[in-house]
């Protein structure tokens, strides 16, 4: 057998009975009394085996492990065997030491040796230390191998060795050791995996945890925080998880508390006992404390607030006083559960048939609620859950829906065995007796989100006592705000009732309150009010036979029929089939006074006729029964047409109007004489009728032929007359035409002076133009002809003497000449301008030569002295010509 370095063999000798332990690295020879063996560390014992499998390798452990020795040897120079052969040593068995790497070593035979990796611990990590021997752990206490983790300051084994007792539970928490490996007389208890290092719940805002110690106290750790059990405690779980979330309240939520210990929070102290309602207006956040203890009503944990729309109630009953109140919509009304509960009012038979006639639905809803109530209970009302029980619904708690989903359901922890324990609240079956029975009436639908798997913690074990009684009552769903409330239950909410257009209901109190509900609204009746009820008589005629009872009263355009037996003044028997229409008017309280109105209409109008027909004859009855019968009942008609009517003061009904469907005669034979006599009488009206008919066409014709001469005679009329008129418009039209032409003339005349006015503007500006350069030029020149003026004058001189041999009747006739020649360019010009005005020359030329006194004489011994010709343009002749009228023949 060759043994290499780090192996040893167990070799048992048969003749000696002893094992042992051969060391490598050796080689030796087997004898034949020498077999090789092992030891089992399951049944302690030695086997043989092949020598392959006989020779083992020395458990070794690095410095970050460590091995735990079972039945260490008792001599210290014993320890651990030589290389080479080895006689077996004596051993403690049953003790076992902890001894830390790096090492390696054989083992004796009967050594079993365990190689544990050191405990590397992060800040949510935990190890659960156990004493095994006390003694051992006080003396190696300094021991053991302990790193310190940062910011934790020194380590744990440079204090103080605590009081150690053997099978005491310790905690090594990673936030203050990074690194463990215990000494002797400790060791580290493996989780149920196996698993040496535990995880702390590391829990994040909005959440807590529950550890309960083994005395029974539970501690509430809320987070952010990672949270180490004491040795003792154990982490309460629920659906595998020991996270819970807080409950989020609002205002309209809330949660009903006991004090189960006496505490102090804020300056206020709370006594054992005590119930408390906390809502969203206090606490926005609800983390559970030992001292609180959640009062849960079925599967309800949260107590949301009813949404009563506008036109609905609930009644709320008073813990304290026993008074049922009327809450009114539209609000969200939040109940406190210590002094108030939701109830729901149970009607009778008789009663929901009066309100709700021929409703079997409500009749047989009502019932199912009487069901649930004692059978010597006096009370009319149920609560919630009795409802849902009467119904065979399943209760899910106030403004909760049944889940439909995983998550929900998971949520909720439906389905799941509710465990209990004698610690536990009482069952709380009679409503009476508790009063804890949920009393919401609307129900809320919940968030339909699914939950985000929340990893389990496998350190924490669940913990094995009941849980019942406490706040891990709470459900896991019921921290979900509800998103909005659901308005779908038929008969929840208060008691109401549809009045229509035209009829009323009279509700009165138990205590005697009186109320009159008119319709076209919706009425919602108080606790303790019912209507006044009505007994109506039926048939034709009415009788008190057959009566129907009824709370509404039709007020408006009411009808009642009756028949009437009467006798008229000459004992014949009559009858008379009547229809009143009824108004009920005034003080609407009055109009409830009579219970049967109809009997009370009836038997007063039958007097009333009978007496009518009693004063009149047959005959007279006959011809005028409807007249006679609405003057009776209505009043004679005034001035404008109208009846003043038939009113009661007893109850304010007031019959506007009667209508005579019928009258029968009751001997047969005087019917018929009446009948032969009415057929003569109408055989007569007819002959008449039809002579005056004819002398009615007569009429008609003639009149029909003087009214179509008269029509004729007036056509003529109106032809001439338009005959004139259009002889007047068109002398008008040529008229107008002339005055159109001549102004056209005007106008054309007037443009053409405008014209010569232009043009005359125009020249004279250009003469002002060539005046200032002639006087210029003439200005330049008087310079150059101031040396010639001697030269000009003595031509002048000469030229003086040349003319003085002219005569003087020579220059009087060239005068003359100049002046003739003057005078026709004058009137060529002005001789037009005189013809379009009709003036003479004489006038145009006094115009012209107006201011000028000498130009003005001089031209009328011009004119007065000769004829002269005026001559006038072709153009202007044409169009003369074309303007002067025709002579008349």
């Amino acid at each position: 057998m060759v043994l290499n370095p780090r192996q040893y063999a167990y070799i048992l000798d048969l003749t000696k009975g002893n094992v042992n332990v051969y060391v490598g690295p050796h080689k030796t020879s087997l004898a034949n009394t020498d077999r090789p063996v092992r030891f089992s560390p399951v049944t302690k014992r030695f086997e043989e085996c092949r020598l392959e499998d006989a020779i083992q390798e020395c458990p070794s452990a690095d410095e970050s492990s460590y091995i735990v020795l079972e039945n260490p040897a008792i001599d210290e120079k014993d320890a651990h065997a030589n290389p080479g052969p080895n006689l077996m040593a004596k051993l403690k068995y049953g003790r076992k030491i902890n001894i830390p790497g790096p090492v390696s070593f054989p083992l004796w035979p009967g050594q079993i040796a365990t190689v544990i990796p050191g405990h590397n611990l992060r800040s949510n990590t935990y190890l659960l230390v156990r004493v095994y021997n006390e003694d051992a752990a006080k003396e190696n206490w300094a021991k053991a191998v302990i790193k310190a983790a940062q910011g934790a300051g020194s380590a744990s084994k440079e204090k103080e060795t605590p009081n150690l007792v053997t099978g005491q539970l310790l905690i090594i928490r990673g936030t203050e050791v990074s690194f463990y490996i215990p000494p002797t007389g400790l060791e580290v208890v493996p989780d149920e995996s196996g698993n040496y290092t535990r995880n702390a719940v590391t829990l994040e805002r909005m959440e807590y945890c529950i550890l309960l110690d083994e005395n029974g106290n539970r501690r509430y750790v809320q987070g952010p925080a990672v949270v180490f059990p004491k040795p003792t405690e154990t982490f309460i779980s629920r659906n595998g998880t020991c996270k819970f979330k807080a409950i989020e309240l609002n205002e309209q939520c809330g949660l009903h508390i006991k004090v189960i210990a006496p505490y102090e929070e804020d300056g206020k102290k709370y006594k054992e006992g005590e119930e408390l309602f906390i809502t969203g207006k206090d606490t926005k956040i609800y983390f559970p404390r030992p001292e609180h203890s959640i009062i849960m009503y079925g599967n309800q944990v949260l107590h949301y607030a009813v949404a009563i729309p506008a036109g609905e109630g609930r009644y709320v009953l008073d813990k304290e006083t026993g008074m049922i109140s009327l809450i009114k919509g539209p609000q969200m009304f939040l109940a406190d559960p210590r002094k108030q509960a939701i109830v729901r009012r149970v009607l009778s038979p008789e009663l929901a048939e009066l309100l709700y006639p021929s409703n079997a639905e409500v009749i047989e809803y009502n019932k199912k609620l009487a069901s649930v109530l004692p059978k010597e209970s006096k009370r009319d009302f149920v609560t919630e859950l009795d409802a849902r029980e009467a119904m065979k619904e399943k209760y899910y708690g106030p403004c909760q829906s049944a889940p439909t989903t995983t998550a929900q359901a998971w949520e909720l922890d439906i389905g799941a065995p509710e465990e209990k324990s004698e610690s536990a609240e009482p069952s709380r079956d009679d409503f009476e007796q508790s009063e804890r029975k949920p009393v919401i009436q609307r129900r809320m639908v919940m968030a339909q989100q699914a939950m985000p798997p929340i990893p389990t913690m496998p350190t924490a074990k669940p913990a094995k006592q009941p849980l019942g009684g406490n706040v891990m009552d709470i459900k896991r769903g019921a921290v979900v705000i509800p998103e909005a409330p659901v308005v779908s239950s038929k008969f929840d909410g208060a008691v109401s009732i549809t009045v229509w257009t035209g009829y009323a209901v009279l509700l009165v109190s138990k205590s005697g309150k009186r109320r009159v509900v008119v319709g076209p609204q919706t009425a919602i009746l108080e606790y303790d009010e019912v209507p006044q009820i009505l007994e109506l008589s039926t048939g034709t005629p009415k009788t008190d036979k057959n009566i129907i009872k009824t709370a509404y009263l039709r007020v408006v355009n009411n009808k009642v029929s009756d028949i009437v037996d009467a006798v008229t003044k000459d004992l014949v028997q009559v009858s008379v089939r009547l229809s009143y229409r009824v108004n009920f008017e005034g003080e609407p309280e009055k109009w409830f006074n009579v219970e049967n109105y109809i009997n009370f209409l009836c038997d007063h109008t039958r007097s009333l006729i009978r007496n009518a027909v009693k004063q009149v004859g047959i005959s007279e009855f006959n011809q005028n029964a409807i007249s006679i019968i609405r003057d009776t009942i209505l009043g004679k008609s005034d001035d404008k047409g109208k009846r003043a009517g038939r009113k009661f003061d007893e109850n304010g009904m007031r019959v506007y109007d009667v209508e005579v469907l019928d009258v029968t005669i009751g001997d047969e034979t005087i019917s018929e004489m009446l009948i032969d006599s009415q057929h003569e009488a109408v055989r007569l009206a007819i002959e008449l009728s039809k002579k005056e008919r004819e002398l009615e066409d007569t009429k008609k014709m003639e009149k029909i032929e003087q009214e179509l001469e008269t029509v004729r005679a007036a056509t003529e009329s109106l032809r001439r007359k338009l005959e004139s008129i259009a002889i007047e418009e068109e002398m008008k039209l040529t008229l107008a035409k002339a005055q159109a032409d001549a102004k056209v003339a005007s106008e054309r005349l007037a443009a053409r002076q405008a014209e010569q006015a232009a043009l005359d503007a125009i020249h004279k500006a250009e003469l002002a133009r060539m005046k200032a350069s002639e006087e210029h030029r003439l200005s330049v020149l008087e310079r150059e002809q101031a040396g010639k003026i001697n030269l000009m004058n003595a031509e002048a001189k000469a030229l003086v003497e040349k003319a003085s041999a002219i005569t003087p009747q020579m220059t009087a006739a060239l005068q003359a000449f100049g002046d003739k020649v003057f005078v026709e360019k004058l009137m060529e010009a002005l001789g037009p301008h005189a013809l379009l005005r009709g003036n003479t020359i004489a006038d145009v030329f006094a115009q012209l030569v107006n201011g000028t006194p000498e130009m003005a004489a001089k031209l009328r011994n011009l004119i007065g002295s000769q004829v002269i010709p005026i001559p006038i343009p072709a153009e202007i002749k044409d169009d003369k010509a074309k303007e002067m009228p025709k002579p008349k023949n």
